[in-house]
C-alpha cells in the first residue's frame, strides 16, 4: 500500500511568486541564503568550468 502524502506539485517560478507575496523576517533570511547558495554555485560551476580550460 502507498503512503499517501499531502504535498501539492508546483514549478518553482510558482513557489517564488508565492513567496514574494510577503515574507516574515525569517522566511527572507531564508529565501537570502537559498539565493546566494545558488550564486556561489553557479559561479563555482563557471571557475571549474575555467579551471578545466586552462589546464586543458
Amino acid at each position: 500500500m502507498m503512503k499517501k502524502n499531502n504535498y501539492e506539485m508546483t514549478t518553482v517560478y510558482n513557489y517564488v511568486r508565492l513567496l514574494d507575496n510577503g515574507l516574515s523576517e525569517k522566511e527572507e533570511k531564508l529565501r537570502s541564503s537559498v539565493e546566494r547558495y545558488l550564486y556561489d554555485l553557479n559561479r563555482a560551476r563557471e571557475n571549474a568550468l575555467l579551471l578545466e580550460q586552462l589546464l586543458a
